[in-house]
């Protein structure tokens, strides 16, 4: 039994050294360590369904950190947290990052013009001539690289047509995107990947892209005099056109509320709070963000309840023929009797003592079982029911997220009552052999030793982890 327990002890102390010594260790195996110095970036989406985490932790190379169904940082690791899908146009975006070094707070303005941007009148007639067109025919006419082909004889009649039609689907995008974009700013948040999927996909009534009419015009337009009015009324509208891309490319930004990238070290927990203030005064506090952090080195103390196997002896002075019942059975004169000797016999002991005490644990933080574990290595002293200090050191297991209780078991030294020199304790089974002294009292004096055992503490954490401020 003692092997086992000695094993058992040994076991609990080595894996509180080794989690101080590897921090990449148990919970942190699912941790690519190549990425250990990379920004852990939280992203928060504000427009995550309800089958879906609002909550993704990413590294700044986008790779997922690890699959898991909780967050947290690591010592390790700058961090920082991003807003997404965001619509600037109806509110700002406060967001306080508590727990660093300093509290910051990033306050997102609205973009309140992006709402009161006109959008101009469609073109009927422009529309209808430009449905249906496709102007790849067009691309190839001009060749590769805006070059006429030489197959292809261009006059200032055939440039002048495609540079019409292009103006007409370039017509039909611009009222494209402002009305798309009116659409939007009346949602209650903006996702990123839609307004690009929107900026990339063709134009209306065209097998092109964007940025291929966009090219392919600016090539036509080079065909003509810088003084001509088609080209001057189409250069107005390409600067139309990137006016309103660049309010997109706002909305976009706009749409993405970024905080500052800072070192997690030293923190049990970072907080983000959130608000979110409408055009017109009114605000909305989102739910508060804790995330945890693990592997840092702590030091807690912690008091409670101390049972430790120290006990003290007592030795009763019991007459040795009636220990030795061979003796006792026979005749018994005056003088036998006179002359009977005590032998000191050790009356049974309390199983353990009890008392109060206080421990010091040394560890870092561990995301076991969602930081439901931490093992210590711990020290500490005992005050027991007889008044007498023990010394103590041995493991520990914090138990719980907020690692307020702590159960340890170890070895303890300390006083305890012995058979004073120069008796010795009988020994059973009893004999004639068994040493008897010449004693008058009812106990056999005893004198304090300094002697060792096993304890176990239930104690309560003086500090725990639920504060997002520093150590």
């Amino acid at each position: 039994m003692k092997t086992i327990y000695c094993l058992f002890l040994l076991c609990l102390i080595s894996t509180s050294c080794l989690a101080q010594g590897t921090p990449e260790a148990a919970g942190f195996a699912a941790v690519n360590s190549a990425t250990q110095s990379d920004d852990a970036v939280l992203d928060y989406d504000l427009c995550a369904s309800e089958n879906e985490s609002s909550l993704r932790l990413r590294y700044t190379t986008g790779k997922l950190k690890a699959e898991r169904r909780w967050q947290f940082f690591r010592a390790t690791d700058n961090v920082r947290m991003r807003i997404l899908n965001t619509n600037p146009a109806n509110y700002s975006v406060t967001l306080t990052t508590i727990g660093l070094q300093n509290d910051y707070v990033v306050n997102a303005s609205p973009l309140s013009e992006l709402a009161t941007t006109p959008v101009g009148e469609t073109p009927d007639a422009g529309i209808k001539e430009a449905a249906g067109l496709n102007l790849d025919s067009f691309s190839q006419m001009m060749g590769a690289g805006g070059q006429a082909d030489s197959t292809v004889t261009v006059n200032r009649a055939n440039i002048e047509e495609a540079v019409r039609k292009s103006q007409s689907l370039l017509t039909t995008y611009l009222v494209f995107l402002r009305e798309t974009r009116r659409k939007l700013l009346a949602e209650p948040c903006l996702s990123s990947a839609g307004i690009d999927e929107i900026l990339d996909q063709n134009v209306p009534n065209s097998t092109l892209s964007r940025t291929e009419l966009i090219s392919l015009q600016q090539q036509l337009l080079a065909k003509l005099d810088a003084e001509d009015q088609l080209r001057v009324d189409s250069e107005t509208q390409l600067t139309e056109i990137q006016a309103e891309l660049d309010q997109w490319f706002s909305l976009r930004a706009g749409s993405i509320v970024r905080g500052p990238t800072m070192p997690a070290r030293d923190k049990d927990y970072i907080r983000f709070e959130v608000k979110k203030q409408f055009i017109g005064g009114s605000e909305v506090s989102l739910p508060v963000i804790d995330i945890p952090v693990y592997g840092n080195f702590r030091m807690n103390v912690s008091t409670g309840l101390i049972v430790s196997r120290l006990v003290d002896h007592t030795y009763l002075a019991i007459d040795s023929n009636v220990l030795n019942p061979a003796v006792a059975d026979e005749p018994t004169s005056s003088t036998t009797a006179a002359t009977a000797r005590k032998v000191p016999v050790l009356e049974k002991p309390a199983l353990a003592t009890i008392g109060v005490g206080a421990l010091l644990h040394c560890y870092h933080t561990r995301p076991w079982f969602r930081g439901a574990l931490a093992p210590a290595l711990s020290v500490g002293a005992s005050l027991n029911a007889t008044g007498r200090y023990t010394l103590m050191l041995g493991g520990s297991l914090i138990v719980g997220n907020s690692q307020r209780m702590v159960l340890t078991t170890g070895y303890a030294v300390g006083p305890v009552t012995r058979l004073q020199k120069p008796y010795e304790a009988a020994q059973e089974p009893y004999s004639d052999k068994t040493n008897a002294y010449d004693f008058s009292g009812a106990q056999f004096p005893t004198t304090t030793q300094t002697l060792g055992g096993w304890f176990f503490g239930l104690t309560w954490n003086m500090s725990s982890r639920r504060n997002p401020i520093a150590n």
